[in-house]
C-alpha cells in the first residue's frame, strides 16, 4: 500500500508524505520488490528510494535480475533506468541512444 500512498503523494505534492513513504519502502526492500520501488522511484522523484534500491540490488544482485519484476527495469524509458544501475554497481554509464532492449 505505501507504493500507492507515495504516488498519490508525488501527484499532489505532499513532501511530507513522500518522505515518510519512502522511508519505509526503503526498509522493507526484497528481492521480490526491490525492481517494482527502483521503477516507482525513477517515475516519482524518489533519490532516498532509488539510492536505497541501487544499494539493494548491488548486494544480492543474481538473485533481484532472476525476478520477473526485473523486465520492467530493462525496458523502462528505454533502458535509461538500467544504465543508472549499471553506473552505479560498475561505474559505466552505456550510450543508452544506442541500446534497444
Amino acid at each position: 500500500m505505501g507504493e500507492w500512498i507515495l504516488l498519490a503523494a508525488d501527484k499532489y505534492d505532499i513532501k511530507g508524505l513522500k518522505k515518510i513513504c519512502e522511508g519505509m519502502l526503503c526498509q522493507g526492500l526484497s528481492v521480490g520488490n526491490t525492481a517494482s520501488r527502483l521503477v516507482l522511484s525513477a517515475q516519482t522523484k524518489a533519490s532516498e528510494l532509488k539510492r536505497a534500491c541501487f544499494a539493494f540490488i548491488k548486494d544480492n544482485s543474481a538473485q533481484v535480475r532472476a525476478t520477473s519484476e526485473w523486465l520492467a527495469v530493462t525496458g523502462y524509458q528505454s533502458g535509461a533506468l538500467l544504465a543508472e544501475v549499471l553506473d552505479d554497481i560498475i561505474g559505466v554509464l552505456p550510450d543508452t541512444k544506442k541500446m534497444r532492449i
